[in-house]
Protein backbone atom coordinates (compact mmCIF):
# COMPACT_ATOMS: atom_id res chain seq x y z
CA UNK A 1 0.00 0.00 0.00
CA UNK A 2 2.85 2.47 0.77
CA UNK A 3 4.28 1.33 -2.58
CA UNK A 4 1.08 3.28 -4.46
CA UNK A 5 1.56 6.31 -2.01
CA UNK A 6 4.67 7.19 -3.83
CA UNK A 7 3.78 7.28 -7.45
CA UNK A 8 0.15 8.67 -6.25
CA UNK A 9 1.43 12.02 -4.78
CA UNK A 10 3.75 13.52 -7.69
CA UNK A 11 0.62 12.16 -10.15
CA UNK A 12 -1.53 14.09 -7.76
CA UNK A 13 0.63 17.38 -7.57
CA UNK A 14 1.18 17.11 -11.50
CA UNK A 15 -2.71 18.57 -11.89
CA UNK A 16 -1.30 22.18 -12.31
CA UNK A 17 1.03 20.82 -14.99
CA UNK A 18 -2.10 19.96 -16.82
CA UNK A 19 -3.88 22.87 -16.31
CA UNK A 20 -1.22 24.79 -17.87
CA UNK A 21 -1.13 22.36 -20.56
CA UNK A 22 -4.49 22.68 -21.41
CA UNK A 23 -4.97 26.68 -20.86
CA UNK A 24 -2.05 26.53 -23.56
CA UNK A 25 -4.06 24.54 -25.91
CA UNK A 26 -7.82 25.81 -25.67
CA UNK A 27 -7.38 29.29 -23.93
CA UNK A 28 -4.40 30.33 -25.65
CA UNK A 29 -2.12 31.08 -23.00
CA UNK A 30 1.78 32.56 -23.65
CA UNK A 31 4.12 30.76 -22.02
CA UNK A 32 7.78 31.21 -21.88
CA UNK A 33 10.40 28.83 -22.42
CA UNK A 34 11.11 28.32 -18.85
CA UNK A 35 7.43 27.46 -18.24
CA UNK A 36 8.35 24.62 -20.98
CA UNK A 37 11.54 23.53 -19.25
CA UNK A 38 9.33 23.19 -15.95
CA UNK A 39 6.89 21.00 -17.75
CA UNK A 40 9.51 18.82 -19.43
CA UNK A 41 11.08 18.38 -16.00
CA UNK A 42 8.29 17.76 -13.74
CA UNK A 43 6.78 15.30 -16.28
CA UNK A 44 10.72 13.68 -16.53
CA UNK A 45 10.44 12.96 -13.03
CA UNK A 46 7.35 11.33 -12.99
CA UNK A 47 8.32 8.92 -15.18
CA UNK A 48 11.16 8.09 -13.53
CA UNK A 49 9.23 7.74 -10.79
CA UNK A 50 7.04 5.05 -12.78
CA UNK A 51 10.75 3.69 -13.54
CA UNK A 52 11.92 3.36 -10.39
CA UNK A 53 8.43 1.63 -9.01
CA UNK A 54 9.05 -0.92 -11.68
CA UNK A 55 12.72 -2.13 -10.66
Amino acid sequence: MAKNAVIVAPLIASYSIFSVILSRIFLKEKLSPRHYIMIIVVMFGIALLGLADEL
